[in-house]
């Protein structure tokens, strides 16, 4: 006979890729180079895994992803003034 496991939403945990992304995209937005890069294409794997894996962290990616395109619209417009 098969036993059947089901986690509770506490013992979900959070992708790990969402994490270390979100921490690089702020990285980033205080000016630390490449790590938005690296950010960006982490925040991008860890959608996809956390559609799959049914993790938490959806929101961390995301917010990752925001971050950085809020800061490349301050950018363009810093370089559009001069």
């Amino acid at each position: 006979m098969k036993k059947t496991v089901q986690k509770d939403k506490d013992q979900i945990k959070y992708n790990k890729l969402a994490i270390i992304g979100l921490i690089l995209c702020i990285l980033q937005f205080f000016g630390m180079p490449f790590t938005g890069v690296i950010g960006i294409i982490l925040s991008i794997i860890a959608l996809f895994e956390i559609k799959k894996t049914h993790e938490k962290g959806k929101e961390l990616a995301i917010a990752g992803l925001i971050i950085l395109a809020i800061r490349f619209v301050v950018m363009s417009l810093i370089m559009a003034a001069y």
